[in-house]
Protein backbone atom coordinates (compact mmCIF):
# COMPACT_ATOMS: atom_id res chain seq x y z
CA UNK A 1 0.00 0.00 0.00
CA UNK A 2 1.37 3.37 -1.01
CA UNK A 3 1.16 6.09 1.79
CA UNK A 4 1.07 9.50 1.53
CA UNK A 5 4.02 11.65 0.79
CA UNK A 6 4.93 15.24 0.73
CA UNK A 7 7.52 16.47 -1.29
CA UNK A 8 8.65 19.24 0.39
CA UNK A 9 10.56 22.33 -1.51
CA UNK A 10 11.70 25.81 -0.63
CA UNK A 11 10.73 28.56 -2.92
CA UNK A 12 13.47 31.06 -1.79
CA UNK A 13 13.26 32.76 -5.92
CA UNK A 14 11.78 35.52 -7.21
CA UNK A 15 10.82 36.19 -10.77
CA UNK A 16 9.21 39.54 -11.61
CA UNK A 17 7.63 38.18 -14.85
CA UNK A 18 6.19 35.52 -16.33
CA UNK A 19 6.11 33.68 -20.20
CA UNK A 20 4.95 31.44 -22.31
CA UNK A 21 5.15 25.47 -23.38
CA UNK A 22 3.51 12.93 -30.09
CA UNK A 23 2.41 10.54 -31.25
CA UNK A 24 1.10 11.04 -34.70
CA UNK A 25 -2.46 11.22 -35.87
CA UNK A 26 -4.32 9.94 -38.63
CA UNK A 27 -7.83 11.56 -39.24
CA UNK A 28 -10.64 10.78 -40.58
CA UNK A 29 -12.75 12.68 -42.92
CA UNK A 30 -15.68 14.20 -40.19
CA UNK A 31 -18.19 16.91 -40.35
CA UNK A 32 -15.66 19.81 -39.55
CA UNK A 33 -13.30 18.41 -41.80
CA UNK A 34 -9.44 18.07 -40.37
CA UNK A 35 -6.23 20.12 -39.74
CA UNK A 36 -3.11 19.39 -39.49
CA UNK A 37 -0.53 21.47 -38.25
CA UNK A 38 3.88 20.35 -39.22
CA UNK A 39 6.10 19.89 -36.25
CA UNK A 40 9.54 18.82 -36.11
CA UNK A 41 9.65 16.69 -33.20
CA UNK A 42 7.92 13.72 -32.24
CA UNK A 43 7.62 11.67 -28.94
CA UNK A 44 6.79 7.76 -28.97
CA UNK A 45 3.21 6.41 -28.98
CA UNK A 46 1.66 5.14 -25.87
CA UNK A 47 -1.76 4.72 -27.04
CA UNK A 48 -2.05 3.07 -30.25
CA UNK A 49 -4.64 1.56 -32.93
CA UNK A 50 -7.70 3.34 -31.42
CA UNK A 51 -10.31 4.48 -33.17
CA UNK A 52 -12.13 7.83 -31.26
CA UNK A 53 -15.73 7.55 -32.86
CA UNK A 54 -19.05 9.25 -31.79
CA UNK A 55 -21.56 7.93 -34.71
CA UNK A 56 -19.88 9.86 -38.22
CA UNK A 57 -17.09 11.57 -36.30
CA UNK A 58 -14.04 9.63 -36.11
CA UNK A 59 -10.20 10.13 -35.40
CA UNK A 60 -7.49 7.25 -35.75
CA UNK A 61 -4.46 6.91 -33.43
CA UNK A 62 -2.02 4.33 -35.66
CA UNK A 63 0.60 2.68 -34.65
CA UNK A 64 2.56 4.55 -36.83
CA UNK A 65 4.54 7.75 -35.74
CA UNK A 66 3.12 10.57 -38.71
CA UNK A 67 6.22 13.36 -38.48
CA UNK A 68 4.23 16.07 -40.65
CA UNK A 69 1.21 15.83 -37.12
CA UNK A 70 1.17 18.21 -34.69
CA UNK A 71 -2.33 18.59 -33.99
CA UNK A 72 -5.87 17.02 -35.76
CA UNK A 73 -9.02 19.25 -35.45
CA UNK A 74 -11.73 17.22 -33.82
CA UNK A 75 -15.07 18.88 -33.59
CA UNK A 76 -17.07 22.18 -33.38
CA UNK A 77 -19.56 20.27 -31.97
CA UNK A 78 -19.34 20.32 -27.71
CA UNK A 79 -22.03 17.08 -28.26
CA UNK A 80 -19.10 15.47 -29.70
CA UNK A 81 -16.37 16.50 -28.31
CA UNK A 82 -18.22 15.08 -24.63
CA UNK A 83 -18.43 12.26 -26.01
CA UNK A 84 -14.85 12.01 -27.11
CA UNK A 85 -13.86 12.91 -23.46
CA UNK A 86 -15.73 10.58 -21.96
CA UNK A 87 -14.49 7.31 -23.89
CA UNK A 88 -10.81 8.23 -23.95
CA UNK A 89 -10.10 10.88 -21.29
CA UNK A 90 -7.55 10.07 -18.88
CA UNK A 91 -10.27 7.87 -16.26
CA UNK A 92 -8.76 9.01 -13.03
CA UNK A 93 -8.59 12.52 -14.32
CA UNK A 94 -12.43 12.58 -15.34
CA UNK A 95 -13.50 10.84 -12.29
CA UNK A 96 -11.69 14.14 -10.39
CA UNK A 97 -13.50 16.37 -12.85
CA UNK A 98 -16.90 14.71 -12.10
CA UNK A 99 -16.11 14.66 -8.39
CA UNK A 100 -15.58 18.87 -8.66
CA UNK A 101 -18.30 19.24 -9.78
CA UNK A 102 -16.92 19.59 -13.21
CA UNK A 103 -14.34 22.13 -12.02
CA UNK A 104 -12.29 21.94 -15.33
CA UNK A 105 -8.01 22.25 -15.77
CA UNK A 106 -6.72 25.12 -18.30
CA UNK A 107 -3.67 25.51 -20.32
CA UNK A 108 -2.84 28.63 -22.49
CA UNK A 109 -2.97 27.68 -26.22
CA UNK A 110 -0.08 28.64 -28.20
CA UNK A 111 -1.04 30.72 -31.56
CA UNK A 112 -0.09 28.03 -33.57
CA UNK A 113 -2.55 25.38 -31.56
CA UNK A 114 -4.93 28.42 -31.57
CA UNK A 115 -5.20 28.63 -35.48
CA UNK A 116 -5.52 24.48 -35.49
CA UNK A 117 -8.52 25.20 -33.25
CA UNK A 118 -9.96 27.79 -35.68
CA UNK A 119 -11.90 27.51 -39.41
CA UNK A 120 -14.16 30.13 -40.99
CA UNK A 121 -14.38 31.65 -37.45
CA UNK A 122 -15.70 28.51 -35.50
CA UNK A 123 -14.40 27.12 -32.30
CA UNK A 124 -12.89 23.70 -32.42
CA UNK A 125 -11.48 21.13 -30.02
CA UNK A 126 -7.88 19.82 -31.24
CA UNK A 127 -5.75 16.90 -30.00
CA UNK A 128 -2.34 18.31 -29.35
CA UNK A 129 -0.16 15.45 -29.75
CA UNK A 130 2.97 16.87 -28.50
CA UNK A 131 4.61 20.41 -27.26
CA UNK A 132 8.00 21.01 -26.11
CA UNK A 133 8.72 20.51 -22.38
CA UNK A 134 10.02 24.15 -21.56
CA UNK A 135 10.15 24.19 -17.53
CA UNK A 136 13.91 24.17 -17.82
CA UNK A 137 14.14 26.83 -20.18
CA UNK A 138 15.11 30.37 -19.04
CA UNK A 139 12.77 31.93 -21.64
CA UNK A 140 9.71 30.01 -20.53
CA UNK A 141 9.71 32.51 -17.00
CA UNK A 142 12.15 34.98 -18.22
CA UNK A 143 14.52 34.10 -15.85
CA UNK A 144 17.32 31.88 -14.61
CA UNK A 145 16.28 31.54 -10.70
CA UNK A 146 13.28 29.75 -12.08
CA UNK A 147 15.61 27.47 -14.13
CA UNK A 148 17.42 26.55 -10.58
CA UNK A 149 14.36 26.20 -9.04
CA UNK A 150 12.77 23.75 -11.49
CA UNK A 151 16.55 21.57 -11.56
CA UNK A 152 16.14 21.67 -7.88
CA UNK A 153 12.36 19.99 -8.03
CA UNK A 154 13.83 17.41 -10.52
CA UNK A 155 16.46 16.20 -8.73
CA UNK A 156 14.11 15.30 -6.04
CA UNK A 157 11.48 14.01 -7.96
CA UNK A 158 13.97 11.88 -9.59
CA UNK A 159 15.49 11.20 -6.37
CA UNK A 160 12.58 9.23 -5.15
CA UNK A 161 11.83 8.06 -8.58
CA UNK A 162 8.74 10.05 -9.41
CA UNK A 163 7.45 8.83 -13.11
CA UNK A 164 6.09 13.15 -13.10
CA UNK A 165 9.16 15.71 -13.04
CA UNK A 166 9.86 19.21 -14.83
CA UNK A 167 11.32 17.81 -17.94
CA UNK A 168 8.63 15.61 -18.94
CA UNK A 169 5.59 17.83 -18.37
CA UNK A 170 3.82 20.63 -17.96
CA UNK A 171 1.66 23.31 -15.74
CA UNK A 172 -1.99 23.84 -15.97
CA UNK A 173 -4.69 25.74 -13.83
CA UNK A 174 -7.77 25.50 -12.18
CA UNK A 175 -8.33 29.35 -13.45
CA UNK A 176 -9.29 29.80 -16.98
CA UNK A 177 -8.16 33.60 -16.30
CA UNK A 178 -4.47 32.83 -15.72
CA UNK A 179 -4.30 30.18 -18.42
CA UNK A 180 -5.48 33.36 -20.97
CA UNK A 181 -2.06 35.15 -19.49
CA UNK A 182 -0.70 32.35 -21.18
CA UNK A 183 -2.68 32.39 -24.68
CA UNK A 184 -5.55 31.54 -25.60
CA UNK A 185 -7.46 29.38 -22.45
CA UNK A 186 -8.57 25.78 -23.26
CA UNK A 187 -9.49 23.14 -21.03
CA UNK A 188 -7.52 20.09 -21.21
CA UNK A 189 -7.92 16.08 -20.92
CA UNK A 190 -5.74 14.01 -20.85
CA UNK A 191 -5.37 10.90 -23.02
CA UNK A 192 -5.00 7.29 -21.92
CA UNK A 193 -4.80 5.57 -18.98
CA UNK A 194 -1.00 5.09 -19.31
CA UNK A 195 2.27 8.01 -18.74
CA UNK A 196 -0.56 10.44 -17.38
CA UNK A 197 0.30 11.85 -13.65
CA UNK A 198 -0.14 15.29 -11.90
CA UNK A 199 1.33 16.99 -8.75
CA UNK A 200 0.02 20.27 -7.71
CA UNK A 201 1.07 22.56 -4.53
CA UNK A 202 -0.45 21.06 -1.05
CA UNK A 203 -2.05 24.73 -0.26
CA UNK A 204 -2.64 25.97 -3.95
CA UNK A 205 -0.93 28.37 -5.63
CA UNK A 206 1.85 28.83 -8.47
CA UNK A 207 4.70 26.59 -8.71
CA UNK A 208 6.92 29.78 -9.64
CA UNK A 209 7.06 32.53 -8.30
CA UNK A 210 5.59 31.33 -4.51
CA UNK A 211 6.09 31.08 -1.16
CA UNK A 212 9.35 29.04 1.02
CA UNK A 213 8.50 25.94 2.52
CA UNK A 214 5.57 24.34 0.48
CA UNK A 215 5.42 20.91 -0.26
CA UNK A 216 4.33 18.97 -3.25
CA UNK A 217 1.68 16.60 -3.55
CA UNK A 218 1.80 13.74 -6.58
CA UNK A 219 -0.61 11.87 -7.79
CA UNK A 220 1.19 8.73 -7.34
CA UNK A 221 0.68 8.98 -3.65
CA UNK A 222 -2.39 7.83 -1.48
CA UNK A 223 -4.20 9.06 1.30
CA UNK A 224 -5.56 6.63 3.50
CA UNK A 225 -9.44 6.25 2.95
CA UNK A 226 -8.83 8.33 -0.31
CA UNK A 227 -8.38 7.27 -3.70
CA UNK A 228 -5.70 7.63 -5.60
CA UNK A 229 -6.22 10.97 -7.73
CA UNK A 230 -8.96 12.26 -5.07
CA UNK A 231 -6.28 15.28 -4.20
CA UNK A 232 -6.34 16.41 -7.58
CA UNK A 233 -10.43 16.91 -7.52
CA UNK A 234 -10.01 19.82 -4.18
CA UNK A 235 -6.85 21.12 -6.23
CA UNK A 236 -9.44 22.04 -9.33
CA UNK A 237 -11.60 23.69 -6.71
CA UNK A 238 -9.05 25.96 -5.87
CA UNK A 239 -8.79 28.60 -8.22
CA UNK A 240 -5.10 29.96 -7.84
CA UNK A 241 -4.07 26.15 -8.08
CA UNK A 242 -1.42 25.47 -11.19
CA UNK A 243 -1.14 21.09 -11.69
CA UNK A 244 1.72 20.41 -13.23
CA UNK A 245 1.04 17.54 -15.65
CA UNK A 246 2.31 14.33 -17.34
CA UNK A 247 0.27 13.24 -20.57
CA UNK A 248 2.74 11.30 -22.63
CA UNK A 249 -0.40 10.60 -25.44
CA UNK A 250 -1.66 13.44 -25.58
CA UNK A 251 -4.62 16.06 -24.70
CA UNK A 252 -7.78 17.57 -25.50
CA UNK A 253 -8.23 20.80 -25.60
CA UNK A 254 -11.56 22.37 -25.56
CA UNK A 255 -11.50 26.44 -26.52
CA UNK A 256 -12.96 27.96 -22.88
CA UNK A 257 -15.96 29.48 -24.57
CA UNK A 258 -17.70 25.90 -25.18
CA UNK A 259 -17.43 25.54 -21.73
CA UNK A 260 -20.87 25.88 -20.48
CA UNK A 261 -22.30 23.37 -23.60
CA UNK A 262 -19.49 21.08 -22.19
CA UNK A 263 -20.34 20.91 -18.67
CA UNK A 264 -23.56 20.12 -19.80
CA UNK A 265 -22.64 17.45 -21.78
CA UNK A 266 -20.10 16.25 -19.87
CA UNK A 267 -23.02 15.46 -16.43
CA UNK A 268 -25.11 13.68 -18.97
CA UNK A 269 -22.82 11.92 -21.28
CA UNK A 270 -20.09 10.49 -18.50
Amino acid sequence: MITRQLLAYALAFTSPTRHNENYGTKACVNHDGAAHVSSESRRNIITSGTLLCSIDYSVWIPIAQADDVKYTRLSTSPDVIASYICKYCNTDFLSSVTSSKYKFLYRGLSPDESEAGMSSNDLAAIIIHSEPFDLLDPRTYNSTDSVTYFETLEHDMNAMEMPLKPSNSHIATANPKDASLWGKAASIWPLGEKGVEYAWIEDGGLFWPGRTGRSVITSITKVAGEGKYSGISSALQVDSSEIMFRADNGFIAVPVELDPELRSYLTKKC
